[in-house]
């Protein structure tokens, strides 16, 4: 009779294949089974079968054969059997559907009946068949107060049927156990506390049990174990309602888990420290309704979207370890999720540590409605993502996001108040963000990585320092990655907040952030801020601090005071503004302030400024006051407008615009919209609007004038045009009748002299009273143009008498043609963007051009191609001059001074050939520049002096250097695979001349002194040709390290190294080193050294060692102090001579040799001649000036032996 799982061990034969009760089961001692035998294992005796339960008849037999009858008596174990189910197999199990044809009764038997052998049988004792029942009753245990009893009229027993509120068990796990349970089952819990040690487990068999407690505050259900309290396992449609389930060791508190679709809890109190309920992926259709969960790491934890979660409370007072979220629904492609009108509170930061990982509300779905629920001091509030929509709820008192957006979805009329930040939609946010209320938020009212944001309000009901929409990289704890994608913001109303409208994309953010720019190269940031309305801002209305992301500002309105409306400010690029309104009042502010390092990429039209109270309409390197001055210092905003936009009621915060606005109906006509600013009502006006020419456009005689404009309103279809020259006192009609069709062209005429003040007329054929014009000048058409700093913005710089104000004005008021010249005044003029020069130009005077901005975007002069500059001045610009634009152009510098600048002149080419572009700089100087010149094509300097310049040259091109010096600095050219010829290098502080990179170079006929280094020597590939220098008084002449280690070789040909105790030629782990036709000289010095690494493919020969020399050689540790010694110990310079060089004047610089010098004639005989001048001697002289036109003379009649040379041993 012992378990029938269990081994039967030692037990002697026969033993029937079951082990023994008692201390001698499955041993040897165990008393043996009869031969023959059947046993009931199931049912139990005793048990209560319902009509329609699906009853598992289980039995054991030993040495039978054949099949069973299994047998039912109504009248107990001597009554009458009648055949359940006859000749049924021997396999030990048979289900049985309780007929309701069986009478209700509690002394029903069971007996088996073996076919072979009839002797052979088991009976179950009486047992109980009940009528279908659909209600079931527990009652606690030994209950001594009936009368609060909700249920029940008996003290509970799990000895009673609990059938009946009259017979109630006392445990909900006994009476479980007891009766598979149908769908619609009821099962009452009175009143009282209920401890159980043992999940609960609701399996497939009690599908559709309703569990119905007394309520909340009566009936609760106590678990004391670690594991899940309740478990519905395959289960559908379990319902859960009205008790409190306290399980404070549980992992879970509910668990709904396999095919357990549509289970519900409602009214019901759970508390538990990890998980209150979880729903499994495959348990769709839960239900959880009104029901309160506290101290739950996860309150409601589900991973399918198709659940309901309405009307719960979700708390969580104290600190679980294990705390994530209130609801969380993790469905990555799921959707049906509906959240509405819940309140969770206390996901916040545990121990005072924010880990950005706990959430009041957290959905991962590719579909959910989230609505009308609250979110209250948590770490976020809300966060959502997948798709789907939100709507009604409120997040208050957040620690980080009250709501974060990801994915797509339309969220709306939410609102967050008092969290650090209100909304963050995330850089995978495509979705919109919409009609929405951020207030009194510590940091931003909506932070904005992505997504569309329209029609929000933010604002503040006291002094704050919040960003009221901020546009910022996502950035995520612990790691702050960096992620954006572009976003529309539009149509929002912001008030009273810090900074209105903050971009934020530079590095550093909060002062604690670090972006680093690897982590956002793949990231977009741009954005569309349209139709905004900011207003009553703390610090500034809105604030660009970006990188090169396209910013585009379109109709907003911006009204602040005491403030900057519009601030663009650090490495800030592409910022575009149209159509926007931007209005402060106060001084030492102006409506649009742009630092000189915001510069790139702006432009700016179709904007109206308005600055009161000594407030600057804009700020950019300097103020500007008049719209005219910055359009031609600036070319921005040509058609837009300084004036007062006349708003409704200014004073009560009301910006709409008043019938007679400036703005009204004044939008670029290619805008989606009709007015300037965030309000779009435009009215219909009478009236034609001229949008070409623009105020103050400047034409020259016989130009083509193209006549634009919008008609508003009823017209008679056709217009008269006129045109008058005197500013509308008279008026010429140049077209009538013509169709009102928004364009006509027509001729200037010829003048003898600039109009100041032409203008043109559209009037109604009909209605007279319908008219616009538009005033212009009218330039003589010149070959000069004129410039002065006391020209006017009203002039035309045609002419000598009527200038403008600058060389910028001229550029900006016309589109020059080739061969133009510009002719500035004396004077300093500051310029404000960079000036593109066109082809042909040619600019002069003794003018200061002054950039006064040193910031990357602080060009200067951007050449086209051919053009001339003489005697000006180029000072504080990024880059002075820019011939990058130049394709196979040839411009001139004339004594042009160019200083105090990051780059002097920039040149674009394709390397140092004879193509490409070539600037020729005659005269003139470059002074104090971080570089004077960087070169990729070919520049031929003649007579120039760059001074004090930190890198004189970076050249990668053709540097010809005619008479001209290189002073000071710490390096008088860089070259990496470029050419140079000529030039003095003088007085640098680290090196004269840098060789690196793996291409060839090719350098002849420079000189080097006074310098701790000649030549500096780095590159590690490359063919080198290094000819004809002169070094002197240099600590080290040529200095080679960890050179050539790609390859390469290094030749030193024709040179002159001069000075006291120095070292001329100095190799550190640098191979391939030739040298030939040297002239090594100067007392106390060394002529070579080198360490065992440089000795590889070295070789040296055909040269002069001065016998003043403190030794010729130091080489791999070994000093060789005379020439003999080194050739003999080495064997190199087998061709070379011991001898004074006889220079003409060494102690004056003068290293030309005398006609007595031995180093004539003594070169490298297989070496050309043909430079050096009558008689050459056939064959090269040593130093410098062998193999050039510098040559000395050799004598006339001459007879030079070559071999066998002098000091060889025979």
């Amino acid at each position: 009779r012992g378990d029938p799982g269990d081994a039967v061990g030692l037990e002697p034969v026969t033993n029937g294949n079951r082990i023994n009760l008692g201390a001698y089961g499955g041993t040897a001692e165990a008393s043996m089974s009869p031969v023959q035998f059947i046993l009931f294992n199931a049912p139990l005796a005793g048990s209560t079968l319902i009509h329609g339960d699906s009853v598992e008849i289980r039995w054991s037999s030993f040495g039978l054969t054949g099949n069973f009858d299994i047998e039912i008596s109504s009248t107990g174990l001597g009554g009458t059997f009648t055949t359940l189910e006859g000749n049924t197999a021997d396999d030990g199990s048979y289900f049985w559907t309780v007929s309701g044809a069986l009478t209700a009764g509690t002394d029903y038997a069971l007996r088996i009946v073996s076919l072979d052998f009839p002797a052979v049988e088991a009976i179950l004792a009486t047992f109980t068949i009940s009528e279908p029942v659909s209600d079931y009753f527990i009652n606690v245990d030994g209950d001594l107060n009936l009368g609060d009893n909700v249920y029940t009229t008996a003290t509970g027993s799990d000895a009673n049927d609990g059938l009946s509120a009259a017979t109630p068990m006392a445990t909900l796990g006994a009476l479980l156990g007891a009766y598979d349970l149908k769908p619609g089952d009821r099962i009452f819990i009175d009143v009282g506390n209920y401890t159980t040690t043992a999940t609960i487990l609701i399996g497939s068999q009690d599908a559709g049990v309703e569990i119905i407690g007394a309520g909340e505050a009566l009936t609760t259900l106590i678990y004391t174990s670690t594991s899940e309290a309740f478990r519905i396992l395959d289960a559908p449609g379990v319902s859960l309602t009205g008790f409190t389930l306290n399980a404070s060791a549980a992992s879970i508190g509910i668990s709904v888990d396999g095919a357990s679709s549509g289970f519900s809890a409602d009214a019901i109190t759970i508390n538990t420290p990890n998980i209150g309920i979880a729903i499994a992926a495959t348990a769709t259709g839960a239900t959880i309704n009104d029901t309160e969960i506290t101290g739950a790491g996860r309150g409601i934890d589900s991973l399918t979207a198709s659940v309901t979660i309405t009307g719960n409370t979700i708390d969580l007072p104290g600190a679980p370890g294990n705390r994530y979220g209130g609801i969380v629904v993790e469905d990555s492609t799921g959707s049906g999720a509906l959240i509405e009108n819940n309140t969770v509170t206390g996901y916040g930061p545990q121990n005072g540590v924010f880990e950005f990982i706990n959430f009041g509300i957290y959905i991962n779905a590719v579909g959910y409605s989230v609505l009308n629920n609250i979110a209250n001091q948590n770490g976020v509030g809300f966060w959502l993502a997948g798709g789907g929509s939100s709507s009604g709820n409120l997040a208050t008192n957040n620690d980080s996001f009250g709501f974060h957006l990801a994915g797509s979805g339309t969220h709306e009329n939410n609102t967050a108040n008092h969290n650090d930040i209100g909304f963050r939609t995330g850089a995978d946010f495509t979705g919109t963000l919409s009609n929405s209320i951020a207030e009194d938020n510590d940091t931003a009212g909506i932070l904005v990585a992505g997504g569309n944001v329209t029609g929000n309000t933010i604002t503040a009901t006291g002094p704050n320092s919040a960003d009221g929409i901020r546009i910022e990289f996502e950035r995520d704890r612990p790691n702050f990655n960096a992620t954006a994608t572009p976003s529309v913001v539009s149509d929002n109303t912001i008030s009273d907040q810090f900074i209105g409208i903050a971009v934020r994309h530079a590095w550093v953010v909060r002062n604690f952030t670090f972006i680093g720019e690897a982590e956002v190269a793949n990231d977009d940031g741009s954005s569309l801020i349209i139709g905004n309305l900011v207003h009553g801002s703390l610090d500034t209305g809105i604030l660009i601090d970006g990188l090169g992301y396209q910013i585009d500002l379109q109709h907003n309105t911006v009204v602040e005071s005491g403030i900057d409306a519009v601030s663009i400010v650090e490495s800030t690029q592409d910022v575009t503004l149209e159509n926007n309104l931007f209005v402060t009042d106060g001084a030492g502010f102006a409506a649009l302030r742009v630092a000189p390092t915001a510069q790139r990429g702006f432009s700016a039209d179709w904007n109206i400024y308005h600055a009161t109270g000594g407030a600057d309409h804009i700020h950019w390197q300097a103020a500007f006051n008049d719209r005219a001055l910055w359009w031609l210092e600036t070319g921005f905003d040509a058609l837009s407008q300084f004036v007062d936009p006349q708003f409704t009621d200014a004073l009560n915060d009301d910006f709409s615009l008043l019938v007679a606005s400036p703005a009204r109906g004044m939008a670029d006509p290619d805008s989606s919209r009709v007015n300037i600013g965030a309000f779009d009502d435009a009215l219909p006006l009478d009236t034609y609007r001229i949008v070409g020419p623009f105020t103050g456009q400047k034409f020259l005689e016989r130009d083509t004038v193209e006549l634009t404009w919008q008609t508003r309103g009823a017209t008679s279809g056709t217009v008269t045009i006129e045109y008058s020259i005197d500013g509308g006192s008279n008026w010429t009609v140049i077209s009538a009748g013509t169709d009102d069709d928004g364009l006509f062209e027509f001729d200037l005429p010829s003048t003898l002299s600039p109009i100041l003040d032409a203008r043109v007329r559209i009037t109604d054929s009909v209605n007279l009273l319908l008219s616009g014009d538009a005033q212009f000048t009218v330039g003589r058409d010149s070959s000069v143009f004129y410039a002065s700093t006391s020209g006017s913005v009203g002039n035309t710089g045609t002419t000598a008498a009527d200038p403008l104000p600058s060389l910028a004005a001229v550029l900006h008021s016309y589109e020059l043609e080739n061969n133009r010249n510009v002719e500035l005044d004396a004077g300093i003029y500051e310029t404000f963007v960079p000036l593109t020069l066109p082809l042909g130009l040619k600019v002069y005077g003794d003018a200061v051009l002054d950039r006064n901005n040193t910031n990357p975007g602080g060009a200067l002069l951007i050449a086209e191609r051919n053009i001339t500059l003489i005697d000006l001045e180029l000072i504080n610009a990024f880059v002075a001059l820019d011939l990058s634009l130049s394709t196979s152009s040839f411009s001139v510098l004339t004594d042009v001074t160019i200083r105090d600048n990051i780059l002097g002149i920039y040149i674009e080419g394709s390397g140092p050939d004879e193509t490409g572009n070539s600037l020729v700089v005659n005269g003139g100087s470059l002074v104090n520049n971080t570089t004077a010149i960087e070169n990729s094509g070919i520049i031929h300097l003649s007579q120039v002096l760059l001074n004090g310049n930190t890198l004189g040259i970076d050249n990668t091109g053709n540097a010809r250097l005619n008479d001209s010096q290189i002073l000071g600095g710490d390096t008088g050219i860089r070259i990496e695979g470029g050419w140079l010829n000529g030039g003095i290098f003088n007085g640098q502080a680290i090196r004269s001349i840098l060789v690196e990179g793996t291409a060839d170079t090719w350098l002849r006929g420079f000189e080097v002194k006074n310098g701790p280094v000649g030549l500096e020597f780095l590159a590690t590939g490359g063919t080198h040709r290094i000819f004809n220098g002169v070094f002197s008084g240099n600590v080290v002449g040529v200095q080679a390290t960890d050179a050539l280690g790609d390859g390469g070789a290094l030749l030193l040909l024709n040179h002159t190294f001069h000075g006291s105790g120095v070292t001329h030629v100095e190799l550190v782990n640098s191979i391939n080193t030739r040298l030939r036709d040297i002239i090594f000289s100067g007392a106390g010095s060394t002529a070579i050294e080198a360490d065992t690494a440089s000795s590889v493919g070295f070789t040296s020969d055909y040269t002069l060692f001065d016998p003043g020399l403190n030794r010729v050689a130091s080489w791999q540790g070994v000093e060789f102090l005379d020439l003999t010694a080194w050739q003999v110990g080495t064997g190199f310079d087998p061709n070379s001579i011991s001898a004074d060089p006889l220079f003409v004047d060494a102690n004056n610089g003068d290293f030309h040799l005398t006609a007595l010098s031995p180093g004539i004639d003594a070169g490298d005989p297989f070496l050309q001649t043909d430079e050096e001048p009558s008689p050459n001697g056939g064959r090269a002289n040593l130093g410098a000036y062998g193999l050039t036109d510098e040559a000395a003379n050799s004598p006339a009649v001459s007879l030079t032996v070559t071999s066998p040379a002098g000091g060889d041993r025979l």
